[in-house]
């Protein structure tokens, strides 16, 4: 045997006989020396028991993390990693850098609703507090309406969700081409056709205000959208009208 494979025997042995054992202090060598040894199953297990016995949330969080990048990097579980991180939120939930890390991993074990579910938490904290004002914070809470947009229009698909982003970033930019198109998209494909001909008519005549130099003021563009409104008129919302 090893002298690490000697040193985690005689920590059993230990534990064992002594009335003042100190179990946390045996439990985080016995998380070192299982790592030493490559036993990663058995260093997280040691480790879940010392997060039991953790008296405070500083020390809490401490071993939650290690939890996570031992079930991440070494056992190749980012769900599980996940979950630890959940927990840190739950205890810091003011935390931003936590909650792009429970997205991030939430995204590497393929939760795409989870992925929302914490980017909807990175929403609510980037638009609170003093700082929501800032050029990198309004930066941040468009980048993040823009993720979950394209995340509830694909892969955990929710359109009210989706709709509520886009419409954000349309609010912040009307000339956002990318969210403009997706908000359309949604609205489509939702069948939601009497909306999407008030948007449009909205889009016309705001496009009628700008400069004519404009490139989107075209006449091209304009044409465009009257035409497809007008299909609308013609079709789903005729045919809404006769029923």
């Amino acid at each position: 045997a090893s002298r690490e494979e000697r040193a985690v025997a005689q920590l059993g042995a230990s534990r064992a006989e002594s009335v003042g054992f100190d179990l946390d202090g045996a439990l985080a060598e016995l998380a070192r020396l299982r790592g030493v040894l490559g036993e990663h199953s058995a260093r997280e297990a040691a480790l879940k028991q010392r997060t039991a016995l953790a008296k405070t949330k500083d020390a809490r969080r401490t071993l939650l993390l290690e939890r996570a990048r031992v079930l991440e990097q070494q056992l190749s579980r980012p769900g599980a990693a996940a979950e630890c991180v959940n927990e840190v939120v739950q205890l810091f939930p003011e935390d931003a850098g936590l909650v792009d890390e429970l997205a991030r991993l939430r995204e590497a074990a393929g939760d795409s609703s989870g992925v929302v579910a914490a980017v909807a938490i990175a929403i609510e904290l980037a638009g609170s507090g003093g700082k929501k004002d800032t050029p990198d914070a309004r930066d941040r809470l468009r980048a993040l309406h823009r993720r979950r947009g394209e995340l509830c229009s694909g892969l955990a698909y929710d359109a009210g969700k989706g709709l509520a982003s886009f419409q954000f970033l349309l609010a912040q930019d009307s000339d956002d081409l990318t969210a403009r198109e997706a908000f359309e998209a949604l609205l489509s494909r939702e069948g939601r056709a009497k909306e999407l001909a008030e948007h449009l008519s909205r889009e016309v005549e705001r496009r009628k205000k700008l400069p004519s130099s404009d490139k989107n003021n075209s006449a091209s563009v304009l044409a465009g959208l009257e035409r497809r409104r007008a299909e609308l008129l013609r079709g789903p919302l005729a045919d809404a009208a006769a029923a």
